[in-house]
């Protein structure tokens, strides 16, 4: 049997003996397993809580490393304009003379987010001020020319056809319904969202699907024209251009 020295008297008694039979003094830990483990959890937690990094530390140490990387691909912009900025002007008048104003607005905007620092900007103001003016005059144009056409194919075809939520024309399904064998079957699964015109009439494509005569459902894909809200007339797929 092992023996240990008391705490207090120091007399030697058994390992297992919870207190001195001289003295009454306790032995062994002053704390169950569980206070201990109990005491440890909550050290764990006061440390979290005042030594961890806090949500907005994070978000600090978040927008400084984004600045960082802005603050470089400025200063590589600003590099790269300044030692091609003739090309770059060049290029962009030949794509402003071509009317390509889109890819001319996408070349110029990681120039315009660093205007006024560092970058030499003057020889481009004349061409972006034209390009923007252009860009509006063309814009005014194709809206008015777009709503002139519109009225007249609207007094000429009527009402001009609107998809449903799910992007299919009720028109087209009310005259499918009434040409297939099991008109409950009949659904339309993709439609062109704008119709064009022809001398007719309006025109959509539907991709479609019913039951045949067998029970088994056939796709099909139809060009519709539509005339005065009502379904004049239903082609192939080949007829037209999609």
């Amino acid at each position: 049997m092992a023996l240990i020295q008391c705490k207090e008297c120091g007399k030697r008694i058994s390992k297992k003996t919870k207190e001195c039979p001289k003295c009454g003094a306790p032995q062994g830990s002053k704390y169950t397993i569980r206070e201990v483990f109990y005491v440890f959890i909550l050290l764990v937690f006061i440390y979290s809580l005042f030594s961890g990094e806090s949500t907005k530390d994070r978000q600090l140490r978040q927008e400084k490393k984004i600045e960082k990387q802005n603050t470089e691909i400025k200063r590589k912009n600003t590099l790269y304009f300044n030692q091609s900025k003739e090309e770059i002007v060049k290029d962009l008048n030949h794509k402003i003379q071509n009317k390509e104003y889109q890819e001319v607005l996408r070349i110029t905007s990681k120039y315009f987010a660093f205007k006024g620092e560092d970058m030499d900007m003057h020889s481009m103001n004349y061409t972006i001020t034209e390009l923007v003016k252009k860009n509006k005059q063309d814009k005014i144009k194709r809206e008015k020319e777009y709503n002139k056409n519109l009225t007249e194919l609207i007094a000429k075809f009527g009402k001009r056809p609107v998809t449903r939520w799910d992007g299919g024309y009720q028109i087209i399904k009310n005259y499918l319904q009434i040409i297939a064998k099991d008109p409950d079957s009949v659904k339309l699964y993709a439609c062109s969202k704008f119709p064009r015109h022809t001398q007719n009439g309006w025109l959509v494509f539907c991709k479609w699907r019913a039951k045949n005569s067998f029970g088994a459902m056939n796709s099909q894909i139809n060009w519709f024209i539509i005339r005065n809200s009502k379904i004049i007339s239903m082609e192939e797929a080949s007829m037209y251009d999609f």
